[in-house]
């Protein structure tokens, strides 16, 4: 029997285990100066690579989340008194989608918050908190903000945020994005924690923070505990060759640049009749007004088309190709890179699955950040509240919308109380019970039942 077995009350009991136990077995971390833990990839080469089709790609996905509207949410006792910030009250269906009804979820942290039983969430529209991420500095405002922040979740997998502490409230009043390519973490030695602190900054300019002095939000890494993946790097290699085949072109332009057709000269030609032909070729085939007019040759001159090589147009295919593949790692549609799909019905579904299978996974990868580093940080005036991104599905919309007519038309449901739902005002004998299809109110079908 190994040794962390013991026998104890007739029964074989384990050891328990710490978390410094669990930290020590699983962390090794190879340490650089002061001890850093050395960074798994090179992510200010990754940050190089911000042009072209990843600038593209890492651009539309972060605006994409920029645009969305991030909402303050307070959790109160049904019983409670009203809360002490101004708020306003939810819509049903933008309770569905915060307790996690509907076909698209919030995070994690939201759903358990906004599904708690005896409780009431209102939105709060008023707070310190809404005011750091709307203006969060001088120089920047909230939407810029989380645009750099997406880009450099992208690029490295990794988003630091430094917030500034006000001295006499005792909480964040600024909030600064750091260059995530110059942020290195400092392990914990004696694995008491993950992370002891962090060192920031160029090399002959380093700053150490404390880890409440950074927040840090990552994409998850199964090679690395401490440092986060990005796209860039599991499309680092279509994107290399993508950039050598711009660089192959070029060359190609600036060598060896071909015309699209050559005159085929069987005689030898001095140089005053090499010029002459020159020029008349020019000045009769050159401009705008020329397009489509024959040129007549003399003697022994043939004009011949010059056409790709097979190997040529493989090569464009390839280009292709390397856009693809950048495209699906990205989670951005061709179709939104390229914006040349003729087809209407392709673009659009594109569109709806890039914010359903790309946005909203940022949404909520974002909100638990938020929830669980930002928030905690306004301490006793935090209490009870959540931040959530509005759905940004539209399908969940119609979706409501045509279970709610099928409801009125079966009588399951009356017009004013879906439209409440959808937070409209009532209408006039909207509160009937309508049956036949949504065509009779039911107290009209029961007095002609009664009196035929």
């Amino acid at each position: 029997m190994a040794k962390w077995l013991k026998k104890k009350s007739g029964e074989e009991a384990i050891k328990a285990t710490t978390r410094e136990s669990y930290l020590e077995s699983t962390f090794q971390p190879i340490s650089g100066r002061d001890g850093t833990v050395r960074k798994p990839e090179n992510y200010t080469g990754f940050m190089q690579r911000f042009t072209g089709w990843v600038y593209a790609a890492a651009q539309q996905n972060a605006r994409g989340v920029a645009a969305q509207t991030l909402r303050l949410y307070a959790v109160r006792p049904e019983n409670a008194t009203k809360s002490l910030y101004k708020t306003r009250e939810l819509s049903n269906f933008e309770r569905s989608y915060l307790s996690g009804s509907l076909e698209h979820r919030p995070s994690k942290h939201v759903t358990s918050n906004a599904s708690s039983g005896g409780v009431n969430v209102e939105e709060v529209v008023e707070h310190p908190i809404l005011d750091v991420l709307n203006n969060p500095s001088p120089d920047m405002d909230g939407y810029s903000l989380t645009v750099l922040r997406m880009l450099n979740l992208q690029l490295t997998g990794n988003s630091y945020l430094h917030p500034i502490i006000s001295e006499s409230l005792g909480v964040p009043v600024e909030l600064y994005s750091m260059a995530s390519n110059l942020v290195e973490i400092i392990a914990d030695p004696d694995f008491d924690s993950l992370v002891a602190g962090y060192m920031y900054g160029m090399p002959n300019n380093l700053n150490e923070f404390a880890t409440n002095e950074v927040l840090h939000e990552r994409q998850p890494n199964p090679l690395d505990m401490y440092y986060g993946k990005g796209w860039v790097s599991a499309a680092i290699e279509a994107i290399d060759l993508l950039e050598s085949m711009q660089e192959y072109e070029r060359n190609l332009l600036e060598n060896e640049a071909r015309p699209d057709w050559a005159v085929m000269v069987k005689d030898n030609m001095t140089d005053s009749q090499f010029q002459r032909l020159e020029n008349s070729i020019k000045k009769k085939l050159q401009g705008k007004g020329n397009r489509g007019v024959p040129f007549i040759f003399e003697g022994g001159m043939d004009a011949k088309t010059l056409s790709f090589s097979p190997r040529d147009l493989a090569f464009s295919e390839g280009e292709n190709r390397k856009v693809e593949v950048i495209a699906a790692i990205s989670g951005v549609p061709v179709s939104k890179l390229k914006a040349n799909d003729p087809n209407l019905a392709s673009a659009r579904e594109g569109n709806l699955g890039w914010l359903r299978d790309t946005i909203l996974p940022y949404l909520v990868l974002d909100e638990q950040f938020l929830n669980r580093q930002l928030v905690p940080m306004f301490g006793q005036y935090s209490e009870g509240l959540f931040l959530a991104y509005d759905n940004p599905v539209p399908q969940d919309d119609a979706a409501l919308a045509t279970v709610a007519a099928s409801d009125i038309a079966a009588g399951i449901r009356t017009r004013n109380e879906v439209r409440a739902e959808r937070g409209l005002p009532p209408v006039d004998g909207g509160d009937e019970i309508m049956i036949a299809g949504g065509t009779m109110p039911l107290e009209t079908a029961i007095e002609l039942a009664k009196n035929p």
